[in-house]
């Protein structure tokens, strides 16, 4: 009684030193990273907060910046609108004002009177030339009598110009200015408007708020502020920000530490810059580093309060091993210091135990791997009494008629045995029975026993693979037809391998059954003839003719393929051809009012041949009433403008870009409507006009050469101008002279 006595005592004190041992380790490795992390985050705390501040504030700047840019783009448009007037055009393009000029002022007079009131950024509106000792506003001025004779003094050498902040009778406004050539390009017509600058920037620049302010500058002058004045400013702050190779710096100005952003403009070549004090920028982290600390001493109180009721949960099952080996082993006969000892010495008993274990089973593993289902369904012939074996060693009983194969395939993942076990609590069924076997990385079979119909069973499969889809994992489900006789399993198994490979044709993730393969047509072409009639009668503005083209080609479809994703292509691209067509026009795809991503879907998501059919159709009938509002009194001065131009710059080497920036037009659209209108191209015209030309020089200069001709004319070389005359009169320029005389 002694003796065991004393055992016990052993016992008691060490799992006493096992339990602080447990204790110990989890402390240190609980206050060990806490105190790692206190440490991380004190230093880069505020690493970290400016770098989310500059993320902030760039995006925010560059986001200010680009208003600005398109502000002053709606600016820009606006005077391109004035300019298309015809009055303010005429007064625009002309050097000298002629008596006529007075009815053209007052139409512009009227024009700018309108959109001043119209437009609440608008102070006033300006319009003068070089020449002209007139200035027309809100009325006709004389420049020597003009209050606003600051403007009449700027210079610049760029086709539009933005001025600094100036004060017109009492109001703070600065000024967008646009240059224009006159015809002869020796003198130059501005059109001003003046902004008021408090509405404008108040409605793109947030109030300061957190210490920030606000500035934009240009070289060395001040654009806005809306802290500091002018006299605030000097040229080193503006050269330590021009100069900065980074988006974001830290600067010195008047004995304080600043932070500032920058984002340039290369339209106006306009800096825009949002500065804040240091000491206001780095205030939370401050607060921060104190929360952190105190946090941390929490986190440990709590850490190791834990970790001594985690220690003791992780003794238990310690001391109920004891307990439980003592029953099994006799543990009173085995000597132990500890507790780690006697655990020890029991697993080296247990081993030999498993030993033996091993030995006694030894002929099972074997058996299952030569005869596993895998092995068993790629052998020509079914071993039905090995089959039964494993379906005894699995300890699973096939007691009904019916038998299905099912065969999967991963399509976004691997099988794993998470995925196994969903499928089996998926099948799970009283009337089911199911063995499950995985063949590949990707690929798994399932045999089922079942005295359910095929109907119910693509139900217990269509609900599984909702079940997988809606966890964002896509599979393919092959399923076999009913069979009873399991030798015939091989047959099945050939059969739902081969219908798998149908994903091909009808793509994955979907329930694969009765599937039968198609043979793809090929070599299958649309009739192009019928698509080019379809466009040629759409340009025609002939609705029932184009609709008669579209039917022609649908049934040329219907006639040639039964494949549906064939058709839908064609109607795809015949749908492109006729946006491409209506943009080549001067429409955009606004106006339109469909994408090609909506084509698509529709297209994509139609049910029918007659739901593409009426959707094309809805395109074609938008189109012809785009082009029956083209305004041919418009189009008619834009051409005679063209001719103008072409007919006194002749003798220039003029491109097609020149001459479409001389309408405002973009050179696709003046050529395809000065084509239309005219019968020829631009180029065709300007040719006709220098061969006129030629005639006369060389039948009024016949001493005059070839080449001064050609020069005279706007052709670069002779060789160039000898080809054009000969193409034009069927003869050298040299021959025409001979022949003249």
């Amino acid at each position: 009684m002694k003796k065991l006595a004393d055992v016990n005592v052993i016992n008691k004190k060490s799992r006493s030193a096992t339990f602080y041992k447990f204790f110990l380790v989890i402390s240190i490795s609980i206050m060990i990273p806490v105190i790692m992390i206190t440490s991380i985050i004190g230093k880069f705390s505020n690493d970290h907060l400016l770098k989310q501040v500059n993320l902030s504030r760039e995006n925010v700047l560059n986001q200010t910046r680009l208003m600005v840019e398109q502000k002053l783009t709606d600016i820009d448009a606006l005077v391109n609108q004035f300019v298309s007037n015809d009055s303010v055009w005429k007064l625009v393009t002309t050097s000298e004002y002629t008596y006529s000029s007075s009815l053209f002022m007052r139409d512009a007079i009227t024009l700018f009177n309108k959109n001043i009131i119209s437009h609440p950024l608008i102070h006033s509106i300006y319009l003068f030339n070089d020449t002209e000792n007139i200035i027309i506003s809100d009325s006709k001025y004389s420049k020597t009598e003009f209050l606003d004779k600051e403007i009449l003094n700027i210079k610049f050498d760029s086709t539009n110009y933005v001025t600094k902040a100036r004060t017109i009778k009492g109001r703070k406004v600065f000024s967008y200015i646009k240059k224009f050539l006159s015809f002869d390009r020796k003198e130059n017509a501005y059109i001003v408007i003046n902004l008021n600058y408090d509405s404008f920037w108040n409605e793109l620049i947030a109030d300061s708020t957190d210490g920030l302010f606000h500035f934009i500058f240009n070289d060395n002058t001040m654009i806005y502020s809306d802290v500091l004045n002018d006299n605030e400013i000097n040229t080193t702050l503006f050269h330590d920000i021009t100069n900065g190779s980074s988006s974001n710096q830290k600067l010195s100005y008047k004995d304080e530490q600043l932070y500032v952003w920058k984002s340039y403009s290369a339209k106006y070549n306009w800096t825009f810059v949002v500065a804040q004090k240091l000491n206001d920028l780095f205030k939370p982290t401050i607060v921060l580093r104190k929360i952190n600390i105190i946090s941390s001493f929490v986190i440990l109180f709590i850490a190791l309060i834990l970790a001594y009721f985690f220690s003791d949960y992780l003794y238990k099952p310690i001391r109920k091993l004891i307990n439980k080996v003592n029953q099994i082993t006799q543990i009173d006969t085995i000597n132990s210091e500890n507790d780690y000892q006697l655990i020890d010495k029991v697993i080296a008993y247990l081993f030999t135990e498993n030993v033996k274990l091993n030995s006694d089973y030894q002929y099972v593993f074997p058996y299952f791997k030569e005869y596993s289902i895998h092995d068993m369904l790629n052998k020509h012939t079914f071993d039905l009494n090995n089959f039964q074996q494993v379906l005894d060693l699995l300890d699973v009983e096939f007691k009904f008629k019916n038998h299905y194969l099912v065969l999967i395939e991963m399509d976004n993942d691997n099988v794993n045995d998470i995925i196994k076990d969903k499928i089996d609590k998926c099948l799970n069924n009283n009337d089911i029975n199911t063995i499950i076997s995985q063949i590949n990385e990707t690929r798994l079979v399932i045999i089922m026993n079942t005295n359910l119909s095929v109907n119910d069973i693509y139900i217990q499969l269509s609900k599984m693979h909702n079940i997988f889809y809606n966890e964002n994992v896509a599979l393919t489900v092959s399923l076999s037809d009913e069979f009873q006789n399991l030798e015939d399993i091989n047959i099945y198994y050939e059969a739902v391998q081969k219908q798998l490979d149908y994903k091909f044709f009808v793509g994955g993730n979907k329930i694969l059954f009765h599937m039968i393969p198609q043979q793809i047509e090929q070599n299958i072409f649309y009739d192009k003839n019928m698509e080019k009639e379809l466009l040629n009668n759409l340009k025609k503005q002939d609705e029932e003719k184009a609709f008669l083209a579209l039917r022609k080609l649908t049934k040329g479809l219907e006639g040639n393929t039964k494949n549906i994703d064939y058709i839908k292509y064609v109607y795809f691209q015949v749908c492109l051809n006729i946006i491409e067509q209506t943009t080549n026009f001067g429409f955009s795809i606004q106006d339109i009012g469909i994408s090609n991503s909506d084509i698509f879907t529709e297209i994509n998501d139609a049910h029918t041949l007659d739901e593409m059919y009426e959707f094309i159709c809805s395109i074609i009938r938008k189109s012809i009433q785009l082009f029956s509002k083209l305004n041919v009194m418009q189009h008619d001065n834009i051409i005679n403008k063209v001719k103008e131009y072409l007919n006194n710059n002749y003798d220039k080497d003029l491109s097609l870009e020149m001459i479409a920036d001389y309408v405002y037009l973009s050179p696709g659209y003046l050529s395809t409507l000065f084509k239309t209108e005219n019968g020829i191209t631009v180029f065709d015209y300007l040719t006709n006009v220098r061969m006129e030309k030629a005639k006369l020089f060389l039948v009024e200069n016949k001493n005059m050469k070839i080449q001064d001709i050609a020069n005279m004319l706007g052709y670069n070389s002779s060789q160039s101008f000898i080809r054009y005359f000969k193409k034009y009169y069927n003869m050298t320029p040299n021959q025409f002279r001979k022949k003249d005389k």
